[in-house]
């Protein structure tokens, strides 16, 4: 099982739509109405903020990684 089936499992249900479906929206480039924006001091790393939901994403020349899947705290930025 892959780290992020991992992560989700641990979920509510709820959460775990959200997240599919921010996942979904990131990987098809729908990223219109989502909050998305570019960490400081990265040239292609993103994060996406849906309420207290945060993903982390690398995007290199159209290729997309998952990086971190977390809620807000105090560490979320710090390892990017």
């Amino acid at each position: 099982m892959d780290d992020i089936a991992k992560i989700l499992k641990k979920l509510i249900q709820k959460d775990r739509e959200k997240i599919e479906e921010l996942i979904q929206e990131i990987i098809s480039r729908n990223w219109k109405h989502l909050n998305i924006k570019k960490l400081k001091g990265h040239n292609n790393i993103y994060r996406v903020r849906k309420g207290d939901i945060r993903i982390i994403f690398l995007d290199i020349n159209g290729d997309i990684r998952i990086l971190s899947i977390s809620t807000r705290n105090e560490n979320t930025y710090k390892d990017y």
